[in-house]
């Protein structure tokens, strides 16, 4: 599989880039972001997972955060692309692409054929997407791929601050949701959810077309259910205005909204969710869900998703459990991966489930 060549990109000189000779990094490829951090908790790198191409050709016009920026404004003859879908690859050449411009990017500060990149995915990545992207990496001249499951890397989190023996972890990204059930830090049962932070926009984008005749991007739906979405409804009724594409006569123009309306724009999604959250504990055999009605009482919840307004309050008066969030910010894992020396010491993580989702190229 031949890399495609992207331009090259001269980064200024800052701190975080003196790293050891042993550079080790962490990889998080996302279905909205990817992200590049040091060992030392620097986030070096943020880009969106957006690729600009001209349909029916190989030509690539924007890449990242500019993609992302000007996908609105495209020609008819462009396209806008997630090399990224629901957690899984979408397309190898694209992902090959992106990786590459994301690695041009640091490249004049990293020795990367005696680097380590521990590359964090999500428990539905399959194997053949874990090849991929390994042979990518291998054709950057990384030295050493390790995969990390999140699932197992939020169980260490935890590790030494839980005090409860049985209890759920929702992780809720843009493009995957699971719901764990965990007993004495260890996954009894898991599955792969509906209602994902892609899914809430587009209940938004179909919302705005069918009451107001109007069409966005998901981009501007996702800036509008982070800014004014809510799993509960608002005392105060927020107002704002965007622009978007008129369905009838195709014009761009600027039209109001409120809080309420992206409130009842995402509640049946929302509701969806509790319903398969249910589902899934129903379905479970008499001796665990025994032991769950006698010992449950706590939901933890993360990801981008998790930080959407009064979801914490809206899913405890549907579930009756605590609910708790966790950190999404990567630093915190970072920095539980280098105080552990996962990072500096493979041999050294055999004692910690980590270790188990460690595999190397």
């Amino acid at each position: 599989m031949e890399i495609s060549k992207t331009p090259f990109i001269v980064i200024p000189k800052k701190q975080f880039f003196n790293m050891s000779f042993r550079d080790v990094f962490i990889l998080d490829i996302g279905t909205d972001t990817i992200k590049v951090y040091s060992k030392h908790q620097d986030l070096i790198l943020q880009e969106a997972n957006v690729i600009i191409t001209q349909i029916h050709s190989s030509k690539v016009l924007a890449y990242g955060n500019i993609g992302k920026t000007i996908y609105n404004k495209l020609p008819i003859n462009y396209t806008c692309s997630r090399p990224i879908k629901n957690g899984k690859i979408s397309d190898v050449r694209l992902i090959t692409l992106m990786l590459k411009y994301i690695f041009t990017q640091i490249s004049s500060k990293w020795h990367f054929s005696k680097a380590i990149c521990y590359c964090i995915v999500n428990s539905n990545i399959n194997q053949d997407d874990k090849e991929i992207i390994n042979s990518i990496l291998k054709k950057l001249q990384i030295g050493k791929t390790y995969f990390l499951n999140m699932t197992n890397l939020y169980l260490s989190l935890l590790q030494d601050s839980i005090k409860e023996q049985t209890f759920l972890l929702l992780e809720q990204g843009a493009g995957y949701t699971q719901i764990s059930i965990i007993l004495n830090n260890a996954i009894i049962a898991s599955k792969e959810l509906m209602v994902t932070g892609n899914y809430l926009d587009l209940q938004i984008i179909n919302y705005i077309a069918k009451h107001f005749n109007m069409y966005i991007g998901e981009f501007e739906a996702k800036q509008i259910k982070e800014n004014y979405g809510s799993a509960t409804e608002l005392f105060e009724n927020d107002s704002f205005e965007i622009y978007g594409k008129d369905l009838i006569t195709s014009y761009h123009k600027k039209f109001k909204l409120t809080s309420s309306h992206i409130h009842f724009a995402i509640q049946n999604a929302l509701n969806g969710l509790v319903t398969e959250i249910i589902n899934f504990l129903i379905s479970q055999n008499d001796e665990l869900k025994l032991k769950l009605q006698e010992t449950l009482k706590t939901l933890y919840i993360t990801g981008g998703v998790s930080h959407l307004q009064n979801l914490d309050k809206f899913l405890h008066k549907e579930l009756e459990l605590e609910i708790k969030t966790l950190d999404n910010d990567y630093a915190t894992i970072c920095n539980l991966l280098y105080t552990k020396n996962i990072l500096d010491n493979k041999k050294q993580a055999e004692n910690t489930n980590i270790s188990q989702e460690l595999v190397s190229n």
